[in-house]
């Protein structure tokens, strides 16, 4: 008898899988998020723009007109500040650079002592809000009763006060200082990974290990760093919580802090003229990112291969108690000095003086409603606020996973355009969103409208902390669970939460305290109704109660601490019931067969 071959049918190229029709049920739910996401991330950049044509504040009956844009646009204080923040940025980001690629370059390629402590140690300064680091280093440099200069005084004299923090180089110092702790967590990774046959060869061929590390090192982490080095200019560019604590003092002014004043330093608050302003940073930032991606985007930087390589470190004798003493200096600038100035500022009566200290300032938070208020919204939008960031994350990435195509990925690019806005932009965004529907304008004033609005704000953060884990998730476990019978929640909640557990938890840490650390939207949402633990804490250090401010920080420092442990403490709940079930299961199963 003959052989006979089948063939088996080829499978559908992509255009016949893209004409392949979604079940009705399927592409109603598509519809309704996409929705969904269009109001919550589309709606308020485009109110925003529709903002900066409007002779009214968002919520009141207005004029269409261009005296916004006009106005804003041909102001020569506008160019002067926006020339003044793009050198104070560059400025910014080629010290912060510097000193983290200083400080990786030393735990990554050198035996200097300590060094296994430095990336705990960066994580702590890189978890520590701006505003607190900021008003920390407020309280550390003033010129009359700051701690530097109250030690200095003793030292060399009770008229000396050489420090003073309270102008241009002192914004710049405070932002550098603070960024290179996100630097360093950015390029730890990479610098670690790259493979060291490249440097080696420079070495085998005459190159020192300096030489090595500017021809070599350097260019291979080329694309790494420049985009490390595009986020830290666009952070610095939008920045405003530093500025308006160290700069404002002094008069010191940059582009942020002028929009800020459009609104709130005005005597009739100039909304368009703020979202015309707010428009020209965002198209500056945007254009920014699409550059550097089409710069290097298509260009080839191998930097890890399979080949092994050896990680037997710079033996750098004597100078490496130089190099751990060099880094013990920055931590001791970023995290021991702000740290005790908040401390030891929250025991004082009044600020600057050492005497009758206690624990006062810390009954007064309890002791009066508005402060204690705001201590309880924090706490809440940080926890409610992360977990529904973390859902709705979840959400949309797994809807991306099961139903790949073109409307899921614009869903997805739609969520990342709060991460292109800075933090007063899309407060101001958020405002005319909120304020401008008369459904959402009843929002107003209560803890509602910061929530959501802070939700939106953090979504991407938690979109990456959960896309990585995602991706190692196998299709088949969920494929196995549903031909066994299982739905699409039942296998969702059984198979995928399950395995992004702990992710989830470590997202949802992250994305809370990120909500309750954040300034800029609530200082342009929040009312005395709905305060929060930042805004009530630079609206008291301006108004000189430093101590109450510096006992708010601490008290909120304590509570994360407190967090810290509770996600610790579910994550190994979670460890161990997820083992007890992989160590029942074929127990279970063996007996099943058995009977």
């Amino acid at each position: 008898m003959p052989a006979q071959t089948v063939t088996a049918p080829s499978p559908p190229n992509g255009r016949a899988l893209r004409r392949i029709r979604l079940p009705l049920r399927s592409r109603v739910t598509l519809g309704i998020l996409f929705v969904l996401v269009t109001l919550l991330f589309v709606a308020p950049v485009a109110m925003l723009v529709v903002g900066a044509f409007r002779t009214a504040p968002p919520g009141q009956a207005g004029e269409w007109s261009v005296e916004g844009f006009l106005r804003a646009w041909t102001d020569p204080r506008t160019l002067e500040l926006l020339g003044a923040t793009v050198v104070l940025s560059v400025i910014v980001t080629v010290v912060s650079i510097a000193i983290s690629i200083s400080i990786v370059y030393v735990v990554t390629r050198t035996d200097a002592p300590g060094r296994r402590w430095v990336t705990p140690l960066m994580a702590v300064v890189f978890a520590t809000p701006t505003l607190y680091f900021a008003i920390s280093w407020g309280m550390l440099g003033n010129r009359q009763v700051g701690l530097i200069n109250t030690t200095l005084g003793m030292l060399i004299g009770q008229e000396a006060h050489p420090v003073d923090i309270n102008n241009w180089i002192g914004v710049g110092f405070v932002m550098a200082v603070k960024m290179v702790a996100s630097h360093y967590m950015l390029l730890i990774g990479p610098f670690s990974s790259i493979d060291r046959s490249l440097e080696e060869a420079s070495q085998v061929s005459g190159g020192g290990r300096f030489r090595t590390f500017l021809r070599v090192t350097l260019p291979v982490m080329a694309p790494t760093i420049t985009s490390v080095m595009i986020l830290a200019f666009v952070v610095a560019l939008g920045a405003l919580d530093t500025p308006l604590v160290i700069g404002t003092p002094a008069g010191v002014e940059v582009f942020s802090s002028r929009i800020f004043g459009y609104i709130r330093f005005e005597a009739a608050p100039d909304y368009a003229g703020a979202s015309a302003l707010s428009i020209l940073l965002a198209v500056i930032i945007v254009t920014i990112v699409l550059t550097q991606q089409a710069v290097l985007g298509k260009r080839n930087f191998t930097t890890i291969t399979g080949k092994s390589y050896r990680t037997e470190p710079w033996k750098l004798g004597g100078w490496r108690w130089a190099a751990s003493a060099a880094v013990g200096v920055y931590f001791l600038l970023a995290l021991v000095l702000p740290l005790m100035q908040l401390f030891l500022g929250s025991l004082q009566p009044f600020f600057g003086l050492w005497s009758n200290l206690g624990f006062g300032n810390y009954a007064k938070i309890f002791a009066r409603s508005d402060l204690s208020q705001a201590v309880t919204n924090t706490i809440v939008l940080g926890v409610f606020g992360g977990c529904a960031a973390m859902i709705v994350a979840f959400a949309l990435l797994l809807v991306a996973r099961r139903f790949p195509g073109r409307l899921t990925r614009t869903m997805i690019l739609f969520t990342w355009l709060p991460w292109a806005l800075p933090g007063v932009v899309l407060g101001l965004a958020m405002s005319w969103a909120f304020f401008s529907v008369p459904g959402l304008s009843s929002l107003y004033g209560t803890v509602w409208v910061l929530g959501i609005a802070l939700m939106v704000a953090v979504v991407p953060l938690a979109a990456r902390s959960l896309d990585g884990p995602l991706q190692g998730v196998s299709a088949e476990l969920e494929e196995s669970a549903r031909t066994s019978g299982a739905g699409v929640v039942r296998t969702s909640i059984g198979i995928t939460v399950r395995l992004l557990s702990r992710s989830f938890l470590s997202g949802w840490f992250i994305t809370g305290l990120v909500i309750a650390s954040n300034f800029d939207v609530p200082m342009l949402l929040s009312t005395s109704t709905n305060p929060s633990v930042p805004v009530i804490a630079y609206q008291l250090y301006t108004q000189g109660d430093t101590p109450i401010a510096a006992a708010l920080f601490c008290l909120l420092i304590a509570f994360i601490v407190v967090g810290y442990a509770a996600i610790q403490l579910l994550s190994f709940i979670v460890r161990n019931l997820i083992r007890t079930v992989r160590r029942q299961a074929p127990a279970a199963l063996h007996a099943k067969e058995t009977v």
